[in-house]
């Protein structure tokens, strides 16, 4: 199948390394990693090999959770304000500091906020604010949405998310909002099952992102589908969310979108680094 995300991964790398270019700047990314969660040892790979690549100077600095104090966290996090662009705190944290998630990302000012995870974004996005930095998985799937019908307004498009989370279901539904889509949230306590839910419903747009192999593609018909889900089988097994048909209906159908979240990782970096100097 055709990678359909590797154009719009290219145009925002493509965009983000000329702006930088064309500045004469060299923005500086923290990565913050407490936690021994080998998924995030590669996403952080990602992240910074995509960001070196447009000119973004990346400085990881890794914690040892057993040695790390809550003080120490807070500590490193405001020296990251200081020192650098822009801050990720990279999730799940250990369990240690699972009950002060929510207070440590708040250490990060919001004009740093890469992951938009801050009260102060998710206000301003909710308020269509354009100084809102977004978390860049909602993020990556406007810029497919955008790649895909050629413009920015959704007027008359009707988009169904299943996702309720404070990555991609959330913020999207405010993005898209501020956007003009009519939106419906789907999640685990909706009434219907879930594939007799997009059965009853014709929508233009689907993006899923429960880490479920269990839509079936079947049920939505000249439908963009923008999966966000990964789950692994027994077998190890690599799955998205959408059992794909034998047959095309018509359906435009993205994967790999974790490729263009990591481009937008370094697109909010520029953002970042805008905010900061008076560009936005």
């Amino acid at each position: 199948m055709m990678d359909k995300c590797k154009a719009v991964r290219e145009n925002i790398l493509d965009e983000v390394k000329k702006e930088i270019e064309q500045l004469g700047v060299e923005p500086t990314l923290a990565i913050i990693k407490c936690n021994d969660d080998y998924a995030s040892k590669v996403y952080v790979n990602n992240k910074i090999k995509t960001c070196e690549s447009v000119g973004i100077k990346v400085a990881l600095v890794e914690l040892d959770p057993n040695e790390t104090s809550f003080t120490d966290l807070v500590n490193v996090i405001l020296n990251c304000n200081i020192k650098h662009t822009s801050t990720i705190l990279q999730l799940p944290l250990d369990d240690k500091f699972k009950n002060d998630e929510h207070k440590l990302l708040n250490l990060i000012e919001y004009d740093h906020d890469i992951d938009g995870l801050t009260n102060v974004n998710k206000l301003k996005l909710a308020d269509n604010h354009s100084e809102a930095l977004i978390p860049c998985t909602a993020l990556a799937v406007f810029k497919i949405m955008e790649h895909e019908f050629g413009k920015s307004d959704f007027s008359g498009k009707k988009v169904c998310i299943v996702n309720r989370s404070n990555l991609i279901g959330k913020p999207l539904m405010n993005l898209l909002l501020n956007h003009n889509a009519t939106v419906t949230i789907a999640h685990s306590r909706t009434q219907d099952d879930i594939n007799d839910f997009l059965w009853n419903n014709e929508y233009d747009v689907v993006v899923t992102g429960i880490g479920k192999n269990i839509i079936d593609e079947t049920t939505m018909d000249r439908t963009v589908i923008i999966d966000c889900g990964i789950s692994r089988d027994e077998n190890g097994k690599l799955l998205r969310d959408v059992q794909l048909g034998e047959f095309s209906l018509g359906n435009t159908y993205y994967e790999k979108v974790g490729t263009v979240t990591t481009a937008c990782v370094a697109l909010n970096v520029l953002q970042s680094w805008k905010l900061q100097n008076g560009l936005i």
